[in-house]
């Protein structure tokens, strides 16, 4: 159960969605939310939330507004606020965010840096430049 002042998660309004054998290959850019049961290879940036299913996977880097991993994530992920990480989730990268929930079992091989509540900190153009490759 979430407890503290965010008991909500925000992954509501799903716009699009990228079904189960889907593989996505190239930069994907939304400008809504985003629901990943498929695969994209790539860089993705997303204005709204990205729900990744535990049969979802994302080779590339993540710039998105909140984020709920339940799948596979290899690459840096950039949440403006809220990342959730499943018991079925995997990421194999640097994450940055506001704030971070990881279930038992969930697993993150990579930094984490937290952002506080007072950073008004705007997204990256260019995440490759958050972390090295010495970071992983």
């Amino acid at each position: 159960m979430l407890k503290g002042k965010n008991r909500k998660a925000p992954y509501e309004n799903i716009d699009t969605v990228i079904s189960e054998n889907v593989l996505f290959k190239g930069d994907f850019n939304s400008e809504g939310s985003v629901r990943v049961d498929g695969g994209i290879e790539g860089q993705v940036k997303i204005k709204g939330d990205l729900v990744l299913g535990a049969k979802g996977s994302i080779k590339g880097d993540i710039l998105v507004a909140n984020i709920l991993v339940s799948g596979m994530v290899e690459g840096t992920i950039v949440a403006a606020g809220r990342m959730e990480v499943t018991p079925t989730g995997r990421i194999k990268g640097g994450v940055q965010c506001k704030t971070l929930v990881v279930e038992e079992g969930g697993i993150i091989q990579g930094n984490c840096k937290m952002l506080p509540d007072e950073d008004e900190t705007k997204p990256t153009e260019n995440l490759t430049g958050l972390y090295s490759a010495a970071d992983y």
